[in-house]
This record gives C-alpha cells, structure tokens and sequence, in this order.
C-alpha cells in the first residue's frame, strides 16, 4: 500500500497538528464538520479558521506542506537572529 492509498483519520491529523502544535508554538486543532464538506484548520478556541473545508487525504497533505514552511521560516529567522542589521540600510554584516 503507497502512502497515497493509507487511510488517514481524524486521530491521525490530530497527531499531526499536535506534533506542529508541540514544535512551533502554534495553538490550532483540525475541525471535522461531514456537512459542511470534510476537515478545516482553525485555533483551539474555533474562533478563526486558517483553511477552508477538505478532504481527510488534502488535510494531511496541507499539514505537510505546512510543516515544511514552519521548518524553513525557522531557520530563516536563526539565520537572522546571527546578523546584524542596520536600521539605515539593505545591507548586513555577519555578527562575529
């Protein structure tokens, strides 16, 4: 069975976001709602949501992606934090 054809469930997604949650300081949780169309992103409290209504397969496959956006905005901001910025201009010196 390819990854494509594993079955993916609401538990899950839930141990995905949960891993996302646990490594970059998010607050979000999946939504299933079969009515209004599948599953939706949203923060713990419901209040705002961050995608709109999809299928199980797309949901995983969006915390992926999501997952690997964190990652490299995470490095990006490492590497910012080890220069130094003028306030003055475009250019940066490394910070010894």
């Amino acid at each position: 069975m390819s990854s494509y054809d594993e079955k993916i469930t609401k538990k899950k997604l839930d141990r995905k976001v949960a891993h996302i949650n646990s490594s970059y300081k998010t607050l979000l949780s999946v939504n299933y709602a079969e009515c209004y169309g599948g599953y939706c992103l949203e923060n713990v409290t419901g209040t705002q949501r961050y995608s709109e209504r999809m299928s199980s397969k797309e949901m995983y496959r969006f915390l992926q992606g999501m997952e690997l956006i964190l990652i490299e905005y995470w490095k990006a901001k490492e590497e910012c934090l080890d220069r130094d910025f003028s306030p003055f201009s475009t250019t940066y010196r490394k910070v010894k």
